[in-house]
């Protein structure tokens, strides 16, 4: 009832804002269902592989996979750059420097750490760029959501699609193992270790890609490529060293 009486309180006062941000979140509810399956391609594609089953079977277990990096991906967003976040709100007047001063801070030290693990060779350093290149623009996008109206909040969507994309593109490997993340969280894939067993009593062990609904697929040790077990054919998986 309370968001009703809202939205018409705004049709009364902005109906132009209320249209604006309609227009919004349409346009967010059609895009965004593809960048998750643009993201599993992406993965595939860098590994050797495509399922058909996974994508008419396995949605639910898509939405968790994509769900488990998105919450990786804002928790190092803010980690690194929730200054720009605070940047914002200072010049709305809706925060004071003083008190942001410990979240510079924050952000100060977790760059660091991410500067110097790129000099000791820890990460690769597209690993690192990549990252903060995507908390860069996610924090952008949170600023506009939070201080903004729905003209820039929809500026900002737009042109957060089209640098994610063009990251996507340009990084595909960091692409796949940024969703990796989600994949290994739930033990069903990213690269972890597995050893199978086929009804024949022969075990094969190597990296998990992907465990869809009726397919596992692998990563030897030993071999390049990437193998296809159908699970009907499988007596034992097992998952971990």
């Amino acid at each position: 009832m309370f968001f009703i009486k809202k939205l018409k309180r705004m049709y009364d006062e902005e109906p132009k804002e209320l249209l604006a941000r309609l227009v919004s979140y349409f346009i967010s509810s059609l895009i965004l269902p593809n960048i998750v399956l643009i993201l599993f391609l992406v993965y595939m594609s860098h590994n050797n592989f495509f399922s058909y089953d996974f994508f008419s079977e396995g949605i639910f277990g898509m939405k968790m996979f994509f769900l488990t990096t998105i919450v990786f991906i804002f928790v190092m967003s803010l980690a690194l750059f929730s200054g720009i976040i605070l940047f914002f709100c200072i010049k709305k007047e809706k925060c004071n420097l003083k008190d942001s001063l410990i979240f510079y801070i924050i952000n100060f030290l977790f760059l660091l750490l991410i500067i110097l693990s790129v000099i000791e060779k820890i990460i690769v350093w597209e690993w690192a760029l990549y990252i903060i290149i995507i908390s860069i623009l996610v924090n952008i996008h949170i600023s506009m959501l939070l201080f903004y109206r729905a003209r820039h909040q929809f500026i900002s969507f737009i042109s957060f699609i089209f640098f994610g994309f063009m990251l996507t593109t340009q990084f595909s490997e960091e692409t796949a193992r940024l969703l990796s993340i989600g994949l290994k969280t739930f033990g069903a894939g990213g690269g972890i270790d597995i050893t199978l067993t086929t009804d024949q009593n022969s075990t094969t062990s190597g990296k998990l890609l992907l465990l869809s609904p009726k397919i596992v697929y692998l990563k030897s040790n030993d071999r390049n490529g990437t193998y296809i077990y159908p699970i009907d054919k499988l007596s034992n998986i097992y998952v971990g060293k």
